[in-house]
């Protein structure tokens, strides 16, 4: 995990030409953010674990009970909106707006290199084709 936290970096550092004070500023809060989302992420998880639960036991489940599940799994979608939204307000106070354009585009890269990566394919091939530097 550390390795793949270090091409990370490393890859963001370059793709979106971060200087050495950007990238001080940067990292804490990406790390922030990250963090926040991944929680949103295992709530979204657990949420989904529930719901399955509910399905499987359907005769001794309480309707009222999925529709309030339900419910909190689909309010997940509007507070990751939500957070997306501050942590942009964040990325925006600290670098210029191409950057955070090019975060965007980084991340996207990046997750997109790592599944290639574990289906065993060409890590290399960029998502977007067109450069964005």
């Amino acid at each position: 995990m550390h390795q793949i936290q270090n091409a990370k970096i490393a890859f963001f550092t370059t793709e979106m030409g971060l200087t050495p004070q950007e990238a001080e500023k940067f990292w804490p809060i990406y790390n922030e953010y990250w963090n926040d989302r991944e929680k949103l992420v295992q709530k979204n998880r657990d949420l989904l674990s529930q719901i399955i639960i509910f399905i499987k036991d359907e005769k001794t489940a309480n309707p009222s009970e999925l529709v309030k599940i339900l419910f909190s799994y689909t309010a997940t979608t509007s507070e990751e909106g939500a957070l997306h939204k501050i942590y942009f307000e964040k990325f925006y106070k600290i670098l210029p707006i191409d950057k955070v354009a090019k975060l965007y585009i980084a991340e996207e890269e990046f997750r997109m290199r790592m599944i290639r990566q574990l289906r065993g394919g060409p890590a290399a091939n960029p998502v977007i084709t067109s450069p964005v530097r």
